[in-house]
């Protein structure tokens, strides 16, 4: 009898222990999200023309807001759409109360323009403002219209704002193209005509257009083209010219020295301006 009163005592207080237990996880967990790990600190790393604070506004994470709930993606577009110069960025916490974000900066590289004003783009064709100078070095994009919509608008759709490419393949030509330019470095890009996927072609020194024809084996025409203008007896050193490497079978070169092309003729005679 004795030890049966002894077994049931030592339940009793194993099942009031385990209430207890289960009732701690319920307070600390009503806690976690009510009173603990809330954000409290931020810290912003990475180099952009914006200042913390305009970085952390734009992220949408408030003072006090609980950390275990913080939706990071949420706030990484926000970020994005928000604040274009800003290339891409990171959203982390650090409990029990600190947030951290990183952010790299966009980096100018074209530009399209109406005449009065002009549309900063960086090399995926992303706009990143609107001025009425460009800065030096920038490439004019032709064959490419404004964004239908302006970054305020799509800032408040949660979208970043693009150049008006015809299709998407065509941006994505213009990025790989920016990508093997670099690579090639075969001289100062002034100016990129992206009207098509189907015909790409760019301007060395406002001088020497080169026709790439389609983005097919891009990669491989720019090796040729590269190979052609360190060959001192093929790209003349003056005057205009035009290099035809859309079928590397076939390459061609229309050369006039004495200057009597025009850059209307080398850009196009849609392009010109």
């Amino acid at each position: 009898m004795c030890k049966r009163r002894t077994s049931v005592r030592r339940g009793n207080a194993a099942a009031i222990y385990l209430l207890i237990g289960v009732l701690l996880v319920l307070v600390f967990a009503v806690l976690s999200v009510t009173v603990f790990f809330r954000a409290d600190n931020f810290t912003v790393t990475g180099e952009t023309p914006y200042t913390p604070e305009q970085v952390i506004a734009a992220s949408g994470i408030t003072a006090g807001e609980n950390l275990l709930r913080l939706d990071k993606e949420a706030a990484e577009r926000r970020i994005l759409a928000g604040l274009p110069y800003v290339e891409s960025a990171k959203v982390e916490i650090s409990l029990p109360s600190t947030v951290n974000i990183t952010v790299t900066q966009a980096e100018e590289y074209a530009y399209i323009s109406d005449g009065q004003s002009c549309w900063i783009l960086n090399s995926d064709g992303r706009v990143l403002g609107k001025s009425e100078t460009v800065s030096p070095g920038l490439i004019r994009l032709f064959g490419v219209s404004a964004p239908e919509a302006s970054l305020e608008e799509n800032a408040e759709l949660g979208l970043r704002t693009y150049a008006g490419f015809d299709d998407e393949r065509t941006r994505e030509a213009f990025h790989d193209l920016s990508v093997y330019l670099a690579e090639a470095n075969i001289g100062d890009v002034t100016h990129i005509d992206a009207g098509s996927y189907l015909n790409i072609s760019f301007v060395i020194d406002s001088r020497v257009r080169v026709e790439m024809g389609t983005v097919v084996d891009m990669e491989y025409k720019m090796k040729f083209v590269k190979k052609l203008f360190l060959s001192e007896d093929y790209i003349p050193s003056t005057g205009y010219a035009i290099l035809d490497v859309s079928n590397t079978d076939r390459v061609s070169l229309l050369t006039n020295v004495a200057g009597d092309i025009s850059i209307e003729d080398i850009l196009g005679e849609n392009n010109a301006g």
